[in-house]
């Protein structure tokens, strides 16, 4: 609930107007550039796991806008403003949208134990 009235308040506090200023797109789109490339990079060397669709599942939300606010004014760069996370929120979330649905991968069916009884199967 403090989650969705969090994210409610942050979309009534930023305008969609910021999103056709052309330094806006290029900046957050090199960010988000560098965040898939990086996790990319995690994921296939030392991870080693599954590229997909664990590369598109880099979810920028909650945490991002929280660490954004707690910058101190003296310490702001102009470059990276509200706009800018906008956009990387939002075009990341759209990445993570398509990955999961694109994904065909079934979850494994799951067995519940509660103690050393099984209880239930979980079909995924």
């Amino acid at each position: 609930m403090i989650r969705t009235f969090f994210f409610f308040i942050f979309g009534c506090s930023v305008s969609f107007a910021l999103l056709y200023d052309f330094r806006i797109v290029i900046t957050g789109s090199i960010i988000v550039g560098i965040l898939y490339g990086i996790r990319y990079l995690y994921l296939r060397f030392l991870a080693k796991r599954n590229l997909y669709p664990e590369l598109f599942i880099a979810p920028r939300g909650l945490i991002t806008i929280l660490l954004f606010y707690a910058i101190p004014e003296e310490y702001s760069i102009g470059l990276i403003s509200e706009g800018v996370l906008f956009f990387v929120i939002l075009v990341t979330s759209i990445i993570m949208m398509f990955g999961l649905m694109k994904s065909t991968e079934k979850i494994p069916d799951m067995e519940i134990y509660v103690g050393k009884d099984k209880v239930d199967r979980i079909n995924g």
